[in-house]
């Protein structure tokens, strides 16, 4: 498991493309994209606003850092896997 300590200095040093990816999954999350399970979509309705921001192209790059940082782990991980399994299918 990571610490606090070494996922802080992760998302200061993680580059770009990171950040871009994680956003343009939170895009496709949030329009209806990817297929959710009733309990991933409750899970994700705690950091809705959260989501919101990392998809909107105009939000500072160190902005989307300190979102990422801040929402949980499993918020990240539900929409990476999510994302991930979808593209599997083609």
């Amino acid at each position: 498991m990571v610490g606090e300590k070494a996922k802080r200095e992760y998302m200061k040093k993680c580059n770009k493309k990171f950040v871009d990816c994680i956003s343009e999954c939170a895009t496709n999350v949030l329009r209806g994209n990817v297929p959710l399970t009733t309990r991933q979509n409750t899970k994700l309705q705690r950091n809705k606003q959260s989501l919101r921001a990392l998809s909107i192209k105009k939000t500072a790059l160190r902005k989307k850092r300190q979102i990422i940082h801040r929402v949980s782990k499993k918020t990240v991980q539900i929409v990476l896997v999510s994302t991930s399994s979808n593209f599997h299918q083609f």
